[in-house]
């Protein structure tokens, strides 16, 4: 017998996107699920530019799936990158090299102060021991 489109679903709901305390379910990730006694597939739609994401999504899916009783999970993928200009999310942000953090200074108009905020704060932190630049 075929498990349930509502099993499979409640099953994927321990899955965890990388980087994220959210499972892929609420994320709305889930584009279909096929569950007949022949097959039992699951298509997944991730934007992201990291590799890994899809990679371990679709371990961690197959073996909720096992854990089902399905023998021949198939997790299908599709991959859509960010839109160009798109600002970084923070999910798969490349790290800068030596760099442990980094502090923005931002406001929505100008005129404001930004960066004589920044440079006296790199002024302070420098004073305080800290490597800056700016």
């Amino acid at each position: 017998m075929a498990v349930t489109e509502e099993q499979i679903k409640n099953a994927l709901k321990s899955v965890k996107y990388p980087g994220f305390s959210r499972d892929i379910v609420s994320f709305g990730l889930i584009k279909q699920i096929v569950s007949t006694d022949a097959e039992t597939r699951v298509q997944l739609v991730l934007t992201t530019n990291d590799p890994a994401v899809p990679r371990a999504i679709k371990a961690e899916a197959e073996n909720v799936l096992r854990g089902l009783g399905v023998l021949e999970p198939k997790v299908l993928i599709d991959i859509h990158a960010p839109p160009a200009g798109a600002g970084s999310s923070g999910v798969g942000a490349t790290r800068i090299p030596g760099i442990k953090h980094v502090i923005a200074i931002a406001s929505g108009k100008g005129g404001v102060g930004k960066s004589t905020v920044a440079a006296n704060l790199a002024v302070a932190l420098q004073n305080a021991g800290a490597r800056v630049g700016v």
